[in-house]
C-alpha cells in the first residue's frame, strides 16, 4: 500500500496513516439491523459478498452498469475533487493520478472506496485525514462494488441467494456506519446505472453541502462535542438513521449542570465503564432515578456506540429484581444520557470497605445469591454481562443488591475474542486473545466476588504478589490460573477468614472458579447449590 492517496486528475491530499479499524471495530451484528448471526457464522465480510456481485450483474444484463469511467466523468462534470487508494478499474490497471494543488472551486471532495473489508478500512484513513486536515468541503464517500462477472455457470437455489443478499445488506451497512464515523457528510453506494450515479451524487453533493452549512453556522457550539484527533459532528445527525430505535438529535433538550430535561440533578454517585452516574429527581415521574452522562466527546469509534447501545438493549430487555431497570435514553447535543432506577447511593465494594474490609459468611451469601439469581436470569436471556465486580452491585439501604453497568454485554451465542473486564475477577480464558464463551467467564467473575467477600477486597492481589493494577494482558493468565489451580491455597485462605467456613463453601467457590472453562459450573448450577438454597451462617 502506498504511503499517500491518490487523486484522478486532482491532486493527492497528504494523510497521516492511521492503524486501520478491524472488523470488530464495526458493530456486533447479532444486535443491530435486523440481523441475526448463528454461533458458527463469522462476522459479516465484504469479502464473503463477491458472489452477490457477479449474481446482481447477472440480473441486470440488459442494462449498462456503471463504471469507474462514468463515475470520473460524472465526478468533473460535478466539479467533484476525486480522491482513492490504488483502486483498479474494470480491467485490473490502476487509475493514473496527478498531484496539483485542489481546485478552489471544487464543489465536493468524493471518496471512492473498495468495497472489500481492506478497501473499507483503507477509505476509513483516507476520511480520518482528510477531517483531520483544516479541510471544509463537503465529503461524500462512494462505494465501488467489485467488477461484474459472468454467473451462467453457476447453480445458486433461491434460499441461498437470500442468505447471501442478507448478508451482503449487513456488510454494506458495517461499512456504511465506518465509513460515516471516519468523515464522511453522506455515503453513496454505486448505482447500477449512469442515469442513478447522476442524481445520486447530485442528492448527495446536496445533502453534504446543506449539513456543512449549518454546521458552520454554529460551529462553535457543536465544537464542545467533537472529540479530538477528528471525530465527525454530523454522525451524530443521523446517528438515528444508522441504529435502528437510537433516538434522533433532540437540539430542545435542556441541558444544564443541574438539569437533564425533566431530571433534576442532585449528587454524584459514581464512575461506569463509560460515564458518570447521578443521582436526579425526575418531575415528571415524581421519584428518584439515576443518570448515566456521556460525554460524545468520548465516543471515538463506532464500537463505543455499539457499546452504549447494547447497555441500552439489554437493560430494556431484562426485567429482573436484581437488575436496575432501564427508563429511556436521552439524545441531547452536547451528551448522551441513559435514565434508570436508582438502585442506591452505594456500591458493594464501598459496603464491605465500610465494615471493615470483608464480611460475614451470612452477609457474603446474602449478596451472592441475589448477583448469582442475576447473571442466571441474564444467562436464561441469552446476555453476558461481562464486566461483573463489586462496583458493579449497587446496593440500597435494605441490603437489596442490583446489577448495573451492562456497557460490555454482549447476546450469548456465539465465542468473543475481545479482553474486556476488570481484574481480578476477569477469567483467565478471556486474557489469552482467544476464542472465549462470554458465559462461563461471568461465572468466573462471581467466584471472585464471592473469595473477596469473605476474604478480603485485596486478597486476590496479595496472593499474586501485585502491588498496583497490572493492565490487561495474557501474561498474567498463568499467574491467575496457577492461583486457582491449586485448591489448597484457596481453601487455607477462605478458613483463615472464616474458621467455620463449611465444606459447601469450598465446593461452590471451586466449582466457580474451575480455570477451564468447560469444567466450570453455570450460573443456574451456582444458584442451585446447597448453601445458597440454604441458610447456613458462620460468624
Amino acid at each position: 500500500m502506498q504511503d499517500k492517496c491518490r487523486s484522478i486528475d486532482n491532486p493527492v491530499l497528504p494523510l497521516n496513516r492511521q492503524a486501520s479499524p478491524s472488523n470488530q471495530d464495526f458493530m456486533d451484528p447479532s444486535f443491530f439491523f435486523g440481523q441475526h448471526v448463528d454461533a458458527e457464522d463469522a462476522p459479516v465480510s465484504l469479502n464473503d459478498c463477491e458472489d452477490v456481485s457477479h449474481m446482481a450483474a447477472g440480473a441486470v444484463s440488459t442494462v449498462q452498469r456503471s463504471n469507474l469511467m462514468d463515475v470520473l466523468k460524472v465526478a468533473q462534470n460535478f466539479n467533484l475533487h476525486v480522491i482513492h487508494d490504488g483502486l483498479a478499474d474494470a480491467g485490473g490497471s490502476q487509475l493514473h493520478t496527478s498531484e496539483h494543488p485542489i481546485p478552489a472551486d471544487v464543489r465536493a471532495i468524493l471518496v471512492l472506496v473498495d468495497c472489500t473489508d481492506m478497501g473499507i478500512a483503507e477509505g476509513q484513513r483516507i476520511l480520518q485525514a482528510i477531517t483531520e486536515g483544516d479541510q471544509q468541503l463537503p465529503v461524500l464517500a462512494l462505494m465501488m462494488e467489485a467488477p461484474a462477472s459472468a454467473v451462467e455457470d453457476r447453480d445458486f437455489s433461491i434460499d441461498g441467494l437470500a442468505f447471501l443478499l442478507s448478508k451482503k445488506v449487513a456488510a454494506f451497512e458495517k461499512a456504511t456506519l465506518a465509513l460515516f464515523m471516519s468523515g464522511a457528510n453522506d455515503v453513496v453506494k454505486q448505482p447500477v446505472t449512469r442515469e442513478d450515479l447522476i442524481t445520486s451524487l447530485a442528492v448527495g453533493v446536496a445533502k453534504a453541502q446543506a449539513q456543512i452549512k449549518e454546521v458552520l453556522a454554529y460551529e462553535a457550539e457543536l465544537s464542545k462535542c467533537a472529540a479530538p484527533g477528528g471525530t465527525n459532528n454530523m454522525f451524530w445527525e443521523c446517528a438515528d438513521m444508522v441504529f435502528k430505535g437510537f433516538p434522533a438529535m433532540d437540539p430542545k433538550l435542556e441541558e444544564t449542570k443541574d438539569k437533564i430535561g425533566s431530571r433534576h440533578l442532585e449528587g454524584f454517585l459514581g464512575k461506569g465503564s463509560s460515564g458518570k452516574v447521578f443521582r436526579a429527581h425526575d418531575t415528571a415521574l415524581g421519584q428518584q432515578v439515576a443518570v448515566k452522562i456521556l460525554n460524545k466527546s468520548d465516543l471515538r469509534s463506532p464500537q463505543q456506540v455499539v457499546n452504549i447501545f447494547n447497555e441500552c438493549r439489554a437493560l430494556k430487555l431484562l426485567k429482573h429484581d436484581n437488575i436496575t431497570r432501564f427508563h429511556d435514553l436521552l439524545h441531547g447535543r452536547q451528551r448522551l444520557y441513559i435514565c434508570m432506577d436508582f438502585a442506591g447511593s452505594q456500591h458493594l465494594g464501598q459496603i464491605v470497605e465500610q465494615r471493615g474490609g470483608k464480611l460475614s459468611l451470612s452477609d457474603a451469601r446474602g449478596f451472592v445469591k441475589q448477583i448469582v439469581s442475576a447473571v442466571a436470569y441474564c444467562h436464561d436471556n441469552d446476555i453476558a454481562h461481562r464486566d461483573l465486580k463489586a462496583a458493579n452491585v449497587v446496593v440500597a439501604d435494605d441490603g437489596h443488591a442490583k446489577l448495573v453497568d451492562f456497557g460490555m454485554a454482549v447476546k450469548l451465542g456465539r465465542l468473543r475474542t475481545d479482553c474486556c473486564g476488570s481484574l481480578p475477577t476477569v477469567a483467565p480464558e478471556v486474557l489469552v486473545e482467544k476464542s472465549y464463551d462470554p458465559g462461563p467467564a461471568d461465572v468466573w467473575s462471581i467466584g471472585i466476588i464471592l473469595f473477596e467477600l469473605v476474604c478480603g477486597m485485596s486478597k486476590v492481589f496479595d496472593l499474586l504478589g501485585w502491588k498496583t493494577l497490572p493492565p490487561l494482558r495474557s501474561a498474567i493468565t498463568q499467574e491467575i490460573a496457577e492461583i486457582f489451580r491449586c485448591r489448597t491455597t484457596i481453601d487455607r485462605e477462605l478458613k483463615a477468614s472464616c474458621m467455620q467456613a463449611p465444606e459447601a463453601v469450598l465446593a461452590l467457590l471451586h466449582g466457580m472458579t474451575e480455570v477451564l472453562p468447560q469444567n466450570r459450573w453455570s450460573a443456574i448450577q451456582a444458584m442451585q447449590h446447597t448453601w445458597l438454597v440454604e441458610s447456613q451462617e458462620c460468624e
